[in-house]
């Protein structure tokens, strides 16, 4: 068993953010190392025919960013550029998408990877190949979900000085700014 630094350092905010009892931190511990250490067989997909909806759906729930209803998900995943899905041995544990103008701007969005499945090289992977789907764009841009600039600022993104949001609701102005 291999305890990363990246992974270290979660257990510890872990710990500080909730005074855990020792039974709840060897929990945490064995999830890490049992996660860590079971074989994982992680298979990447471009294909949006064989794709539960429902299912990606609901991992929009996984993160916290409401409900999306898998009519309206598989509607926006089809008229998306490129897509890219994660599965592990044939079970959905993440996805990414871009949209467009077909010339200049291209937007990596809704990049999501379970949270049981986060820090294991696989929305590196999606965000990678995304990159290169886009690599004949003047401009590609994306906006990181709350607390995770720093996972695009690994992989040499940068981040803008003068980005705006139209808020529509009040919870975008206070997640964004």
């Amino acid at each position: 068993m291999q305890l990363t630094k990246h992974k270290f350092n979660k257990l510890v905010k872990f710990a500080r953010e909730s005074p855990p009892s020792l039974d709840s931190l060897a929990l945490a511990i064995y999830q890490n190392v049992s996660r860590k250490s079971r074989n994982m067989d992680i298979t990447y997909t471009s294909e949006i025919n064989d794709i539960d909806w429902n299912e990606v759906s609901s991992i929009f729930g996984t993160v916290d960013w409401g409900d999306r209803p898998a009519d309206l998900v598989e509607s926006a995943f089809k008229k998306s550029s490129f897509v890219r899905f994660a599965f592990d041995q044939g079970k959905l544990i993440g996805f990414g998408r871009t949209v467009d103008d077909g010339e200049f701007y291209g937007w990596v969005v809704d990049l999501i990877i379970k949270p049981e499945y986060q820090g294991n090289g696989i929305g590196t992977h999606i965000v990678k190949a995304l990159e290169k789907d886009l690599e004949s764009y003047v401009t590609t841009m994306l906006t990181a979900a709350p607390g995770k600039s720093g996972f695009y600022e690994k992989l040499g993104w940068v981040k803008q000085t003068a980005s705006y949001i139209w808020p529509r609701t009040k919870g975008q102005s206070q997640s964004f700014t």
